[in-house]
């Protein structure tokens, strides 16, 4: 399965979260880490659905004050997930991008929240841009 056959597939079940703050708890996005511990600035949420007979689940994170912002997009995979794609916006460089699983999703490691042998960058730059405001209010 590839990456894009899942963020084209029609989604069931889909479920959002309310914001949350503090540490992600392991048994909310579990990874074989305790639990993925974020700044007191950020805030975060999540999002589940199933699609092509899989659940996913997709972690979202915001700090307004940084201008950062991470969506996470991960299969449950046994009792862990399978990292298939960050979508990220950091303002002090590289403005939008994806770091994502080229080929079957289902070669990722599963357990990690990168998989470095695997994940690519995209688009890639050739020298720090940010050229696309952040703008949180925006409708």
């Amino acid at each position: 399965m590839k990456l894009l056959e899942i963020i084209r597939a029609q989604k069931n079940n889909v479920a959002v979260g309310g914001w949350k703050k503090g540490a992600i708890p392991k048994a909310q996005f579990p990874l074989t880490r305790a639990k993925l511990k974020l700044g007191l600035d950020w805030e975060w949420r999540l999002v589940t659905f199933e699609a092509l007979k899989q659940e996913f689940i997709v972690l979202i994170q915001l700090n307004l004050k940084k201008e950062e912002y991470r969506a996470i997009l991960a299969m449950k995979y046994d009792m862990t997930l399978k990292v298939s794609c960050h979508h990220e916006l950091h303002t002090c460089h590289f403005n939008w991008h994806c770091h994502l699983i080229e080929g079957d999703v289902h070669e990722t490691y599963a357990g990690v929240l990168r998989d470095r042998d695997r994940m690519k960058r995209w688009p890639v730059f050739r020298s720090s841009e940010s050229t696309v405001p952040f703008n949180p209010n925006k409708n």
